[in-house]
């Protein structure tokens, strides 16, 4: 059993657990839960984000959760794959709001003499954003509760398993190759996570370079 689930599942019996856990793997939310959880009304949200906005150190308050779980008043089940689908923004006001972003990233580089320095003698981000963090642990979490499913059905792992963890997976813009980046586009789009860790993948081009469709295997 992954670690996570276990620790899941511990901390639930510590709190008393007496509340069995959800059955959903997400949750529209239609009234008001009053958990001092910041929710939105209507929104979809994964049981693993719902469960890290409760906190790892308070059993009692995740069970508290599981209860409103239960409450159709407030929370009905939905789909994964709804919780976690990508939301494009197309609109012209996205696209500038952007530019303008970067227009006041390049008045940042100015030199002494009014020319923009090049882009290596900025500080690195050695640090990632604090969203990509929590994006990554509610990838995880989502993980280990469909391992877990598929486990106890005696199934294999879907190719919809992956891409929704995938999708769930928070990713860092790459704005930095400007060298090959597409006509009108600000940023590089990952195709996905690299699995091919120290050539561990039975299909691979070379080490960490391999796509997708290169790890496919015949069934």
């Amino acid at each position: 059993m992954p670690s996570s689930v276990a620790r899941t599942r511990s901390s639930h019996e510590a709190a008393g657990g007496s509340e069995a856990a959800p059955k959903a793997l997400a949750y529209r939310v239609v009234g008001l839960p009053h958990l001092s959880m910041a929710l939105a009304m209507g929104a979809i949200y994964t049981v693993a984000e719902l469960e890290g906005r409760c906190g790892h150190r308070d059993p009692a308050r995740r069970a508290l959760l599981y209860r409103k779980l239960a409450d159709r008043k407030l929370f009905t089940p939905s789909s994964l794959k709804a919780a976690v689908r990508i939301k494009t923004a197309s609109s012209g006001k996205v696209k500038k709001m952007t530019k303008q972003q970067l227009k006041l990233d390049a008045k940042k580089r100015l030199g002494p003499d009014g020319k923009q320095l090049p882009l290596w003698v900025r500080r690195p981000a050695l640090e990632m954003e604090k969203d990509i963090e929590r994006k990554r642990r509610i990838a995880n979490k989502i993980a280990a509760s469909l391992l877990q499913k598929r486990i106890k059905a005696g199934v294999k792992v879907t190719d919809e398993d992956v891409v929704t963890c995938l999708r769930a997976w928070g990713f860092v813009r790459n704005e930095q190759r400007k060298n090959v980046l597409p006509a009108g586009s600000l940023s590089l789009a990952p195709v996905g996570k690299d699995v091919n860790s120290n050539y561990n993948a039975r299909r691979h081009r070379d080490g960490g370079n391999v796509k997708i469709e290169d790890l496919k295997l015949p069934a």
